[in-house]
């Protein structure tokens, strides 16, 4: 099965929305300590989420004027493209690009295009992440951010990573020396998921069935106002525990790292 292939029928991916942020604690968490520290710039011209699914994160970002998507599947760009396709043809010139269906390892973007790239939980699912990390550099003016998440320590590695398409883990070195091979210098970095995301591999004990409890999640919270409120609530405390977990914990215990680098 090639990787298109493979992603267009996991439903947990291409089923995914903006409904996402609001049900996971794990991607609030993420989305939240990494917008955090994007939204210090004032005014960021453009930027593309590599890899984006339907929950992009510059869909809470509010400071970027031009906004790219791109992922490996159709069907969770629909959305963007039929926001694309409500625009006026002055926005369409000013303010969006067409999101596209492209793969990561080819970008179909021109050199020296974006202030800021994200590839967020994206670089383990790619066979070449050196080629990955080159198109990145390339697509990136001088001084532009490339902001990026991965699964930390190989020794984590698990049945979860492969059902998920996880290709590897990245150790802090590895992964920082790939970059800085492509003129990105790493001016920061963070933990996202510290030990209390070790209870997403119970996912590798019946994952068709947790699938199918995730799509439910999705239904329900975007029908049913009341338990809307309650997830709501619930939602508050444990993104908050995430989010202390993942300040509090060692490094060399985090599950899932943040890098931010510099085009230089």
């Amino acid at each position: 099965m090639n990787l298109k292939t493979f992603y267009e029928t996991h439903r947990n991916f291409s089923k995914r929305s903006r409904t996402d942020y609001f049900i996971s604690p794990g991607i609030k968490c993420k989305f939240d300590l990494i917008i955090e520290r994007v939204i210090k710039a004032n005014y960021i011209p453009n930027a593309a989420d590599l890899g984006c699914s339907g929950d992009s994160i510059l869909c809470f970002i509010n400071n970027i004027k031009k906004k790219s998507f791109l992922d490996i599947t159709n069907e969770p760009l629909y959305q963007f493209k039929n926001e694309y396709c409500n625009l006026s043809t002055f926005e369409k010139a000013y303010y969006s690009h067409l999101p596209v269906c492209g793969d990561i390892q080819n970008l179909p973007y021109k050199a020296d295009t974006f202030g800021i790239v994200f590839a967020l939980d994206v670089l383990e699912h790619v066979k070449n992440d050196e080629a990955t990390v080159a198109e990145i550099s390339r697509i990136l003016k001088k001084h532009g951010l490339a902001i990026v998440s991965v699964p930390n320590r190989k020794k984590y590695y698990t049945i979860q990573d492969k059902l998920i398409g996880h290709y590897r883990r990245y150790e802090f070195d590895e992964i920082t020396q790939l970059f800085y091979r492509y003129n990105l210098k790493c001016i920061e970095y963070f933990g996202i998921y510290g030990i209390l995301m070790k209870l997403s591999f119970v996912q590798g004990i019946k994952p068709d069935f947790t699938e199918e409890k995730i799509l439910d999640l999705r239904r329900k919270y975007d029908s049913n106002t009341k338990f809307r409120i309650v997830w709501n609530t619930l939602m508050k405390i444990a993104s908050k525990m995430m989010k202390l977990d993942a300040k509090y914990t060692p490094l060399k215990y985090i599950m899932n790292m943040a890098y931010i680098f510099m085009k230089f």
